[in-house]
C-alpha cells in the first residue's frame, strides 16, 4: 500500500472512533479522556475534533 493510502484508512478509522466520542459527549454533555482521543496524520482533522468535543460539551481541555 502507499503511505497515502495508509493514512487515509488511518485517519477513517480514526474518524470512525472519534464519532463515537462525539455521541457520547452529547449524551454525556462530559469532555472524554485526553488521553483516549484518536490520532490523525492531518493536524486540521485532530483540531476539528478537539473543537466539537468542547463545543458540545461547554468545556474547554487544558492549553
Amino acid at each position: 500500500m502507499s503511505d497515502k493510502l495508509l493514512e487515509v484508512v488511518q485517519d477513517h478509522t480514526s474518524l470512525v472512533q472519534a464519532l463515537q466520542f462525539v455521541l457520547e459527549a452529547a449524551e454525556t454533555k462530559k469532555l472524554p479522556s485526553y488521553g483516549i482521543l484518536p490520532t490523525f496524520n492531518d493536524p486540521l482533522l485532530y483540531d476539528q475534533v478537539i473543537t466539537a468535543l468542547e463545543l458540545i460539551t461547554g468545556e474547554k481541555y487544558p492549553d
